[in-house]
């Protein structure tokens, strides 16, 4: 199987460089044809300075760093239609960790609660009792806050984080040798090769597989798979490099526009499912996303944040921590529901006739992109303004200093 060069990076600016001067050389060549023409020379002008505008202040907005905050909120709502019922409601929810904060969470229940924090998810169990023909309610809410920009932190490593798990073969013969071809170290290079490499490998598919039968070495065989198998992949050639990974679940939140819009949905979640990748490099732990990088802007999704990823943590730690609240729900009645992606929960009662609904939603607080957006359109106009006065003025005074050589 082809494996990409051993220098990305070199190639990548060489072939930029290379298509920029190009392109510059034939774009001087044609203003100079052009620009004795004085009509032509504001209509080129005003086309340019909107380019520039355009340009940095879409920048801005991507890449400046930055905090987005949102407000989410689930509402589990029991009804009973005949005998008296008592019911039980188990729930995850994120809590802060390198890459997000979660706070000001509110819990609305009438009824017994039992909350335990339990590493990057806080485990809520709730107990109640339903008279025959009435309802019940519970509201879980908090507040989260996501960075955008590059983001790192350090933490200890784990015997777990490089050693194989199920789904994810390091250890395979072929996933080894892929893994060997591709790097020379364990340096923050080796890892975006990798990544590079599964990113370009990899075609997103709709598939059957569950998350839990997704595996790292069907990926590599088939080139085909959600963002769990992108995620496996990368994971496992990056621990049979000797570099420490883990696969991270969690939620790729919405991106809702401005301030107070938001997003509701029944028995989902309004962002999306998703998986993606923690790793250690260079003395510091980051992130990647090879199933976005597949698609648009490779090199922004390896070591950054966008303000969107909400981690419930390492997958198998969180389905760990699910099944503990399964069990739990369980030996205390019937399933009424369970969800395991998206929204965490499940829910059981100790009669029949129990009926639940479920709704969810998301609403957008402060987004400090924008904020960089505005700062940088108004700070651009100003200068491009300055710099349309005084070539105005320039272009005056030399047409008045030509005017008596004219007259002579």
């Amino acid at each position: 199987m082809e494996m990409p060069a051993s220098t990305p990076f070199a190639s990548c600016i060489k072939n930029l460089r290379d298509k920029t001067v190009r392109v510059l050389y034939y774009l001087v060549i044609f203003m100079k044809a052009r620009m004795k023409n004085e009509y032509f020379r504001g209509t080129i002008g005003a086309i340019l300075c909107g380019v520039v505008l355009v340009i940095i202040t879409i920048g801005s907005y991507l890449l400046l760093p930055a905090k987005v905050h949102y407000h989410v909120k689930e509402n589990y709502l029991f009804t009973v239609k005949e005998d008296e019922a008592t019911i039980y409601l188990g729930v995850l929810i994120p809590t802060s960790g390198p890459y997000q904060e979660v706070k000001n969470i509110q819990i609305s229940w009438d009824g017994l609660l039992e909350r335990k924090n339990n590493q990057a998810v806080e485990v809520i169990k709730l107990t109640g009792t339903l008279a025959k023909g009435s309802d019940q309610e519970a509201i879980i809410s908090y507040d989260v806050i996501l960075p955008q920009g590059r983001i790192s932190w350090v933490a200890p490593i784990k015997d777990i984080q490089l050693m194989p798990q199920p789904g994810i073969e390091s250890d395979h013969p072929s996933l080894k040798q892929a893994a060997s071809n591709l790097t020379t170290g364990s340096s923050r290079e080796d890892a975006y090769r990798i990544y590079k490499f599964t990113s370009e490998h990899m075609t997103y598919t709709e598939s059957a597989r569950d998350f839990v039968s997704s595996s790292a070495l069907s990926a590599y065989m088939t080139g085909t798979g959600m963002c769990s198998e992108f995620a496996r992949l990368m994971i496992a050639l990056n621990r049979a490099a000797g570099i420490p990974a883990q696969l991270i679940t969690g939620i790729f939140m919405p991106d809702l526009g401005f301030y107070g819009s938001s997003q509701t949905q029944s028995w989902e979640h309004p962002g999306e499912s998703h998986a993606w990748v923690e790793f250690f490099t260079d003395g510091s732990w980051t992130i990647a996303d090879p199933t976005l990088g597949s698609s648009y802007l490779q090199r922004l999704h390896f070591g950054r944040d966008f303000g969107h990823y909400l981690s419930y943590g390492e997958y198998q730690q969180e389905g760990k921590t699910y099944a503990g609240i399964r069990k739990w729900a369980a030996s205390k009645g019937d399933i009424i529901a369970e969800m395991h992606a998206g929204l965490k929960f499940i829910a059981s009662a100790d009669t029949k006739g129990i009926s639940l609904g479920v709704v969810s939603s998301v609403k957008k607080g402060w987004d400090g992109r924008w904020a960089n957006a505005l700062l940088a359109l108004t700070i651009t106009t100003i200068i491009l303004c300055l710099l349309r006065t005084r070539y105005i003025i320039r272009a005056l005074i030399h047409k008045r200093l030509k005017e008596p050589a004219a007259r002579r």
